[in-house]
C-alpha cells in the first residue's frame, strides 16, 4: 500500500504537525503553571502588607441614663503592622448592633500609632453596690473595619469582656 504525498503529506509535514502540536501544549502547560506563580505571589503581597490591630483597655467608667447602667471603655487601638485606613467600628451586644456605626479617621495610621474608641458596653443585671465596686459583668464584640496601603478592605474582631473588675480582650486576625 502507498500513500499519495499529495493527499496525506510527507513525513516532513507530519513531524511539523507534530512538533507544532507538541509546542502548543507545553505553551499552555507553562502559561498555567505562570498563573499558579503569580496567584500565590499576589497572596503572599496581599498578606505581607495586611494591617493588624492590637487592643487594650486605657479606661473604664459607669454611667446611670434612664436605670440602666453602661460602661464606658476608652479602648486603645495600636497597629501593629503596616499602615491602614481605619472606617468604623460597629459594637455587639446580644447579637444586636448597638447604636449607630461609628466613623473614624480620613487619614492613614502607621505602624504603632494609636486610636482610641470609646465603646459604651451595657452592664448585665447587677445590683447597683456591685456596679459601684467595681464587680460587674460585660461582654461585647467590637467590630473594626479598616483599609490596607491598596484599598483591601478589612475586618477585625474584638471580644472586650469585664468580670469582677477583670478585662480580657480577645482579638481575631482581621479578614477581607
Amino acid at each position: 500500500m502507498s500513500f499519495n504525498p499529495e493527499v496525506w503529506g510527507t513525513v516532513s509535514d507530519w513531524i511539523m504537525i507534530f512538533v507544532t502540536a507538541l509546542t502548543g501544549l507545553l505553551l499552555y502547560l507553562t502559561l498555567n503553571a505562570q498563573l499558579r506563580v503569580t496567584k500565590i505571589e499576589q497572596y503572599k503581597h496581599r498578606h505581607s502588607i495586611q494591617p493588624s490591630f492590637s487592643a487594650r483597655i486605657d479606661n473604664i467608667s459607669t454611667k446611670k441614663k434612664s436605670e440602666i447602667y453602661r460602661a464606658i471603655v476608652f479602648l486603645r487601638l495600636t497597629v501593629v503592622n503596616h499602615k491602614c485606613l481605619p472606617l468604623k467600628y460597629e459594637l455587639i451586644e446580644d447579637y444586636k448592633l448597638v447604636e449607630t456605626q461609628k466613623e473614624l479617621h480620613t487619614e492613614y495610621l502607621g505602624i504603632g500609632e494609636e486610636l482610641i474608641c470609646f465603646p459604651a458596653l451595657r452592664i448585665l443585671p447587677e445590683s447597683e453596690e456591685n456596679i459601684l465596686n467595681n464587680l460587674y459583668t460585660v461582654s461585647s464584640k467590637l467590630f473594626f473595619y479598616f483599609l490596607d496601603a491598596e484599598g483591601r478592605r478589612y475586618k477585625q474582631e474584638f471580644q472586650i469582656t469585664i468580670y469582677n473588675g477583670k478585662e480580657r480582650i480577645y482579638s481575631r486576625y482581621p479578614i477581607e
